[in-house]
């Protein structure tokens, strides 16, 4: 069976995160920018292993939270299931499309989330290599407003996805 594009990205996305962490970690000095106030300035740090480890707990998480969602979604009663118009939608005959569809919404967010994960370690590593007098960057308010953004975007999409019965909705029909 063909694994589902949703799924391929959230392992991708993953493998992205472990691959920068690999490719640039001999490059950090023992001491790594982890921490940001408002400004951009750093104002605390990690080790480096320190660091590594937990961006690398941190989407090994990630990673096993948002696939296992599908599976624990086809277990839990429906009363458990927060979906909108919940007794149309997780009626027996639409259940299984509708938690392949929560599946895939979950796991194309999980890969976002990946993505965030990847742009926050970039930065700490960009800011650590940075020359001391290098002014503060402000990239982290692009990157966070990218994810709130497509967080939005992800919200509008599962509304639509799943409208009030008697509606149709071109998503719906996917």
């Amino acid at each position: 069976m063909t694994p589902r594009p949703s799924l391929l990205a959230l392992w991708i996305a993953t493998a992205l995160v472990g691959a920068m962490i690999a490719v640039h970690y001999d490059d950090l000095p023992d001491q790594v920018a982890s921490h940001f106030d408002a400004g951009g300035n750093v104002d605390g740090h990690s080790s480096k292993a320190g660091f590594a480890l937990g961006i690398l707990a941190i989407a090994a998480f990630d990673l096993f939270f948002f696939a296992a969602l599908g599976p624990l979604l086809r277990r839990l009663p429906n009363n458990l299931i927060n979906v909108p118009h919940r007794d149309y939608w997780l009626a027996p005959e639409r259940r299984e499309a509708t938690i392949l569809a929560m599946t895939d919404q979950m796991c194309w967010f999980g890969a976002v989330t990946q993505l965030l994960m990847a742009g926050v370690a970039w930065l700490s590593m960009r800011a650590t290599l940075a020359p001391p007098d290098a002014p503060p960057g402000h990239d982290h308010w692009i990157l966070l407003g990218c994810y709130l953004s497509y967080t939005a975007f992800w919200v509008v999409q599962l509304l639509r996805r799943f409208p009030r019965p008697g509606q149709t909705s071109p998503a719906a029909r996917a």
